[in-house]
């Protein structure tokens, strides 16, 4: 029974340490005051997208094959992508007060998506809502593509209602776009910035 207990705290001291390093990495000699140019904001924001599609050195499947799904190093899993999720977001809200959306012409493609790849992966609606006007005006200004931004809203709606958005009558994007923001009350956030 105590050596469980040691395993499973030596696990968690584990997940959290990875998780420090990852998030110091971000932002070592990086942090927002030190950015100066487009080549260090690109930076920045690789190493977020880096630490967020990193993954604990046991996969997942591993995982469920030797503790099986209802158990704790499962959960330490999730937990583990949760907090670093969290810490990404952070640095994420830290950048976008500085700088706002990531501009493709300033950083590349890849960098500029971190922030779209970052938010999806958070289980938090309440964060992406907060969020939303930076990454609405990512996807208005081009930066964010429409099937990125589409994704971002399907997953917003079904975290707010637990069900997948339907639309009625013939498809389209612009529509189903303007009809989920509406749905989930952020076309206020819109309204403020007009």
């Amino acid at each position: 029974m105590i050596m469980k207990h040691f395993y499973i705290t030596f696990l968690i001291i584990g997940f959290i340490g990875c998780n420090n390093k990852l998030a110091n990495k971000a932002i070592d000699g990086n942090t927002i005051e030190n950015i100066k140019t487009n080549e260090q904001k690109k930076g920045y924001l690789l190493e977020i997208l880096e630490s967020e599609q990193s993954e604990p050195k046991e996969s997942i499947s591993d995982i469920i094959l030797k503790y099986g799904k209802p158990s704790k190093a499962f959960d330490a899993y999730f937990q583990e992508k949760a907090t670093r999720n969290g810490k990404n977001i952070k640095l994420l809200e830290n950048y976008f007060s500085a700088f706002g959306y990531p501009k493709i012409g300033e950083v590349g493609e890849k960098a500029a998506s971190a922030p779209w790849l970052v938010f999806l992966q958070s289980q938090n609606y309440y964060v992406k809502e907060r969020n939303f006007i930076y990454l609405y005006r990512g996807y208005r200004s081009g930066d964010m593509k429409k099937r990125d931004f589409m994704s971002l809203l399907d997953m917003m709606y079904n975290h707010k209602f637990g069900k997948d958005f339907e639309i009625d009558g013939a498809y389209q994007e612009d529509f189903k776009i303007d009809q989920q923001i509406k749905i989930l009350g952020l076309d206020k956030q819109i309204l403020e910035i007009k």
